[in-house]
C-alpha cells in the first residue's frame, strides 16, 4: 500500500520465448489503469528487463489497492 504522493519503483521480467510474463504493452496498460502519474517505464539491457517508476494520484482514492491474497 502506497499514500498519496508515494513513489512507486519496480522492476519486472517481460516475455522472453517460452516463459509467460507481460508484454511491455500490457504492462504498461495495466499500469495506466492505476491511480499513477508520472509513470516512466525503460527497458534494460537485452530488453528482457524492464523498470517502472510512478507517482501514485494525490487526493481521495490516491492510493493503491492491496495486492490480492
Amino acid at each position: 500500500m502506497l499514500r498519496p504522493g508515494g513513489q512507486l519503483v519496480a522492476y519486472d521480467l517481460l516475455m522472453s520465448g517460452h516463459h509467460r510474463a507481460m508484454k511491455l504493452d500490457e504492462l504498461q496498460r495495466a499500469l495506466r489503469e492505476l491511480p499513477l502519474n508520472d509513470i516512466t517505464v525503460r527497458r534494460g539491457r537485452g530488453g528482457i528487463v524492464v523498470r517502472f517508476n510512478a507517482r501514485v494520484a494525490g487526493g481521495r482514492g490516491g492510493s493503491l489497492p492491496p495486492p490480492p491474497r
